[in-house]
């Protein structure tokens, strides 16, 4: 076994590297194991950067390069890193762990390279006419692939296909394109940069990329949220987020959301796929990506420390705000059903959301509503949830009819647009295939779907709001706020709320 030397807690080993620098291995924390439950490329790229290679590189599970001892010691368990750490150690993550010698966590880091050849190609996205071909000094794998790092700090490289480019010994063009005269054993490649033609790259991210000034992200306490992207996408530190930080984020989130789509986990999204059933782990994976973009200075706790400097006026002058200040009245003053759900979220009262006590809320919502117990929820587990907490009949059927309204449109336009990336048709789509769909006009019916078809319930959503869905009548409409209070209460007053099991489906 061959160790990088390293005077940090991180190493790699279970790999053997000869003389070299080790690029690859299962991942050891204070000389213990890491687990591979919830481990990807994102805590890939922190330890692959923190070892000092600056590329990056992708995550491995399952002890891919041999067991490790996990069994007979705990080591590093859930580990949740944004991307943005300096080391592994400084991301989220479990102490106790109860994964066996099988579930050991590896990287394969991106060797660095020093070529003295011309850097490598930047492409201009923010003007495609006066972007210019630049030459790069790149080495074909033995995969036939061809990788090029993606400028800026931290991000993955852009991988070449066989099919993808063309090389030539020679080639003879007018200007920035030549003519070229190669070296004995080289040649030169040519590619179109495939942004250009893929929907979700060109369409959505360049389009809308583009309406921020210069083509770039940058913290702006005026402009809502664009400080959280910068803190969530900014991969190489300097304060802002540039068109490639902010693709690879997309990207990130993409992969998540079809990971969570996979329910059986084989790769690839079939022609049934369906949102009518929402598994536990997505409300977890929800959460957590909430409290990583608005959680600001990244105590795992959410308050009013983390919102924009000015959102709230500190009407007392002591230099903190309080929920007070923020609702103009007392917590303990609210109604009885909104305080009851303050402290059931908020269990030590301090005015403050802490990651544990908001996945503990989540777990109990959950486990409420999971009536049959398999780790997942759909409209008739809710239904039956609100009849539980005394819901009238008749918000029950007008909740039913907007619930399967909903889901069944959001069925159709999932389908709709896994069926126009499955570019094989072997009705199995990949996620490569839906970051590579390259006809918009599904797009365009989608669109079109929504726009005619997304607001037809507007009697029934007014019925549940007002008690009435036609005219206006103000005590119907306060006889409906009560009863929905009155039903609020006794959903949190639920003793399966109250009492989540520590096992609850096997999640942390």
């Amino acid at each position: 076994e061959s160790v990088p030397e390293n005077t940090q807690r991180v190493r790699l080993g279970d790999y053997s590297c000869g003389r070299g620098k080790c690029n690859k291995g299962n991942v050891y924390v204070d000389d213990k194991p890491v687990c591979d439950d919830d481990w990807d490329d994102n805590d890939a790229e922190v330890v692959c950067r923190e070892l000092g290679f600056t590329s990056g590189g992708y995550a491995t599970q399952e002890s891919y390069f041999g067991k490790v001892d996990l069994e007979e010691q705990s080591g590093f368990d859930q580990v949740r890193c944004s991307g943005r750490e300096s080391s592994l150690v400084d991301c989220r993550h479990e102490t106790f762990d109860d994964c066996g010698d099988s579930e050991g966590a590896g990287v394969v880091c991106y060797e660095d390279r020093d070529y003295s050849e011309p850097s490598y190609a930047e492409y201009d996205y923010s003007n495609t006419e006066s972007s210019k071909p630049s030459a790069a000094a790149l080495r074909l794998t033995s995969a036939g692939q061809l990788l090029m790092p993606t400028p800026g700090e931290g991000l993955p490289n852009t991988t070449y296909k066989a099919g993808e480019f063309c090389m030539a010994g020679v080639f003879e063009g007018e200007g920035e394109w030549g003519p070229k005269e190669m070296e004995e054993g080289e040649a030169i490649a040519v590619m179109c940069e495939p942004c250009k033609s893929e929907v979700l790259c060109s369409t959505l991210l360049l389009d809308l990329f583009g309406s921020f000034p210069g083509n770039e992200i940058e913290g702006d306490e005026r402009s809502f949220g664009t400080n959280n992207v910068v803190l969530l996408g900014d991969k190489d530190a300097d304060g802002k987020v540039n068109f490639n930080e902010f693709k690879a984020a997309v990207d990130d989130y993409v992969k998540k959301l079809f990971d969570v789509l996979d329910s059986d986990s084989d790769g690839s999204l079939d022609e049934g796929v369906s949102i009518k059933s929402l598994s536990a782990k997505l409300f977890l994976q929800v959460l957590d990506e909430a409290f990583l973009f608005f959680d600001v200075n990244q105590d795992d706790i959410m308050s009013v420390e983390d919102a924009p400097p000015r959102t709230f006026r500190d009407r007392n002058d002591d230099g903190k705000i309080s929920l007070r200040e923020v609702f103009g009245v007392s917590l303990i003053n609210l109604p009885a059903p909104l305080y009851r759900l303050y402290t059931t979220l908020d269990k030590d009262k301090n005015e403050k959301i802490s990651i544990e006590e908001a996945t503990n809320f989540i777990k109990g919502v959950l486990h409420t509503i999971d009536q049959n117990e398999d780790c997942s929820i759909d409209i008739d587990e809710f239904i039956a949830a609100l009849d539980e907490s005394k819901l009238p009949k008749q918000f029950q059927l007008a909740v039913k009819l907007l619930g399967d309204y909903y889901f069944e449109l959001g069925d159709f336009i999932l389908r709709q647009f896994v069926a126009a990336a499955d570019t094989d048709g072997d009705k199995k789509t990949t996620l490569a295939e839906i970051i590579g769909l390259k006809d918009p006009a599904v797009l365009f019916s989608i669109l079109s779907v929504a726009e005619n078809m997304g607001m037809p319930n507007y009697s029934t959503g007014s019925f549940l709001i007002s008690g009435a869905g036609g005219r206006w009548n103000r005590e119907k409409e306060q006889a409906t706020i009560e009863m929905w209070l009155n039903v609020l209460y006794d959903f949190v007053d639920n003793r399966k709320l109250q009492s989540v099991p520590a096992d609850f489906c096997g999640l942390e």
